[in-house]
């Protein structure tokens, strides 16, 4: 089902839909979009107006109850955590939504002297916060198994090899070169290649390293 059509379906602007999609919202069908909408944003008799855009003046009595599903996502962690990149990212992204939520709700009601509402959704934001760490971790740990990322240290480490071996061969480029730039005067064509190397080569790399 495309986002337009499930617009229509909802009666509200393919603008919203995209906004609540970023976040979220599954568009395989209507049905499951109503439940995320009823879950996360509003009620039904919203969605039945055409109020889905209209969610930030939610008014405080209808978020007052923490959804099931939030509550469940905050209470209930995983016994194993993902071990691959893209489930990995997708639990993150459920926690940050979620957690984004709990924040709003929590704002909401807090102004409006909801004490007890308040408290609950941060309750549930602490629990979130606290997951959404653990997940964050877990992704570094996964990114650098996987190569895609290095601790610096490690990374220190292999410019700085990387910056030696290339120092040595350009510490012995002029000798192995003299000849045959020059074979008929060796001993200039290495004062040539010396010079050259200490006042540009290095110069250069010298003036990036101060610039960086």
């Amino acid at each position: 089902m495309t986002q337009t059509e499930l617009a229509k379906l909802l009666g509200c602007s393919k603008q919203n839909v995209s906004k609540h999609v970023a976040k979220g919202m599954p568009v395989d069908s209507e049905e499951e979009a109503r439940r995320w909408l009823r879950n996360n944003v509003v009620s039904d008799s919203q969605i039945n107006r055409g109020m889905i855009g209209q969610s930030v003046v939610t008014a405080p009595s209808e978020i007052d109850t923490v959804p099931k599903k939030i509550q469940d996502l905050a209470e209930n962690a995983p016994i194993e955590l993902p071990t691959e990149q893209k489930e990995c990212r997708e639990a993150l992204k459920e926690i940050q939504v979620s957690r984004k939520l709990a924040f709003s709700n929590m704002v909401k009601l807090s102004a409006s002297e909801n004490k007890d509402g308040a408290r609950r959704w941060a309750m549930v934001h602490q629990m979130l916060t606290s997951r959404q760490a653990s997940l964050e971790k877990q992704l570094r740990d996964i990114l650098e198994r996987d190569s895609v990322t290095v601790l610096h240290s490690q990374a220190t480490a292999r410019f700085r090899k990387f910056l030696f071996t290339l120092k040595t061969i350009c510490d012995a480029m002029p000798s192995a070169l003299c000849a045959k730039a020059n074979p008929s005067d060796r001993l200039l064509a290495l004062r040539h290649l010396e010079e050259w190397r200490d006042k540009q080569l290095y110069k250069v790399l010298n003036n990036y390293e101060k610039h960086e």
